[in-house]
C-alpha cells in the first residue's frame, strides 16, 4: 500500500503551481510517516506545516477519533483573507 508513496517521484514545481497553499499536519510519533518528512514539505513543496504531538498515525485503531487541528486549519483556510 505505501509504495507507491515511497518510490512515486515528485515534481515539485507542478504540486507547487497546483496547490498554492498547502497545509500538512503531522504526528510526531507517527510510525508510518517518520518525522523528518515534516521537513521535506515545508521545504521543498513550501507547504504550511503543524506537528501535534502523541498522535501516532492519526487512525482510529490508534485512538484518534477527531483531528481539532485538520478542522482548524480547515476553517482557517476558508477565511476570505487567508493567505
Amino acid at each position: 500500500i505505501a509504495e507507491p508513496w515511497l518510490t512515486t517521484h515528485i515534481e515539485d514545481t507542478a504540486v507547487q503551481e497546483h496547490l498554492p497553499s498547502l497545509s500538512c499536519i503531522f504526528s510526531d510519533d507517527d510510525y508510518s510517516v517518520p518525522i523528518e518528512n515534516e521537513a521535506v514539505f515545508r521545504e521543498r513543496l513550501q507547504a504550511f506545516t503543524i506537528t501535534v504531538q502523541g498522535k501516532k498515525h492519526f487512525t482510529e485503531d490508534d485512538g484518534v477519533m477527531e483531528l481539532p487541528e485538520a478542522l482548524e486549519e480547515i476553517r482557517m483556510m476558508s477565511d476570505p483573507s487567508y493567505s
